[in-house]
């Protein structure tokens, strides 16, 4: 690799972060809010039109998502910007390599009724290939802005996994990063009251 490359023969100051899920900001109030063109925002859209919330996300049901405003802190603190000398060793001829992910595992089996609660009557809860068929079925008589989750079909029924397999998780190496970034460390998993401020700052 070239940064690393960088690193032991130059002796450069290099670092790689890795960040997983950037969520909508929590420390803004309704200021500000997740782009609602990415794909969980335009789950909860789509799910006010097909008036079904899925029940779970096919492979993507542990959440370790990253509040945005938090994420900045966390990449500043990371790089060492203004930061004392780290409580634990860092060799300097090593490229340093941290991973931005929530640390604290959340569900979306937790935070589901929350959005459910902000449907229209009569939204029922249904399994996440059931939520993508009538997708999928909704696209002969919806547009893309009536149902914005019709530009993401194909990633969403790559999430369907057939019932025999078995998807084991994985799990990135947080703890180089949470030793280096407070914020990080302190970080709370997402939580209901992180998806109500969501759904207000969309309007929902």
């Amino acid at each position: 690799m070239l940064l690393e490359q960088a690193v032991k023969v130059s002796g450069v100051d290099a670092s790689i972060c890795r960040v997983g899920q950037i969520a909508g900001p929590v420390t803004t109030g309704e200021k500000g809010e997740w782009n609602k063109q990415e794909w969980f925002p335009t789950i909860v859209e789509s799910s006010k039109y097909l008036k079904m919330l899925p029940a779970n996300l096919g492979t993507l049901d542990r959440i370790e998502w990253v509040p945005v405003d938090l994420l900045a802190d966390i990449v500043v603190e990371l790089a060492g910007i203004g930061a004392k000398k780290p409580s634990f060793e860092e060799d300097e001829d090593e490229l340093k390599v941290y991973h931005a992910v929530n640390p604290k595992l959340g569900y979306w089996q937790v935070i589901a009724p929350t959005i459910l609660k902000k449907m229209p009557a009569g939204t029922r809860s249904v399994s996440w290939p059931e939520w993508v068929q009538a997708l999928k079925d909704a696209q002969r008589t919806a547009t893309a802005k009536e149902l914005p989750g019709l530009k993401l079909l194909d990633f969403y029924e790559s999430l369907v996994m057939p019932e025999d397999i078995k998807i084991t998780p994985f799990n990135l190496e947080t703890g180089v990063s949470v030793r280096k970034s407070e914020t990080l460390r302190r970080l709370a998993p997402v939580s209901n009251d992180w998806v109500e401020l969501w759904l207000k700052q969309w309007k929902l």
